[in-house]
């Protein structure tokens, strides 16, 4: 396989934005409202 037949049927990464939690600091994705960690609400 080429590297362009590669590139087009690569499938789109989707990023997903991570953040700190306020309370324990733990890295958590960014669309939780809750940590699952400590239980602290994130947003």
């Amino acid at each position: 396989m080429t590297s362009a037949a590669f590139v087009a049927t690569k499938t789109p990464s989707v990023a997903i934005v991570r953040v700190s939690c306020p309370t324990c600091h733990k890295e958590i994705p960014g669309d939780y409202l809750v940590c699952p960690f400590c239980g602290s609400v994130t947003q």
